[in-house]
């Protein structure tokens, strides 16, 4: 089976390419942690697999709830950035969706029909 993680950034906000970049750093490893704790048998394969990830983009912070909605209801691990606001946005802004790692025919429920970034 195949697994990875997928990064779903905001596109309706605005953010620099750098900050869009950190932004996905921080869901990679968000998501990583979380994988650590909740399924570590995921990560192994995951990375045995070459730990693929890919960036998308998403149009809306309801666009970007119903994905979340989405993973809770599939049980497909995910975890959502909120910017702490010291840089180019708002506190609390949330930019970016990360969903996996898991395998890609979960992870492609919720993010297959998203343009990539």
């Amino acid at each position: 089976m195949e697994y990875k993680m997928v990064l779903c950034v905001r596109n309706d906000i605005p953010m620099s390419v750098g900050k869009k970049c950190s932004q996905c750093a921080h869901a990679a490893v968000g998501c990583f942690q979380k994988a650590m704790e909740v399924s570590p048998e995921c990560i192994i394969e995951w990375e045995s697999q070459g730990a693929k990830k890919v960036v998308v983009k998403i149009e809306s912070v309801k666009e970007f709830e119903m994905m979340k909605q989405t993973c809770e209801e599939l049980g497909v691990l995910y975890y959502e950035v909120v910017d702490a606001g010291k840089t180019e946005i708002s506190p609390g802004t949330i930019t970016v969706l990360g969903v996996g790692p898991g395998p890609t025919v979960l992870i492609d429920v919720v993010t297959g029909d998203k343009q990539l970034l």
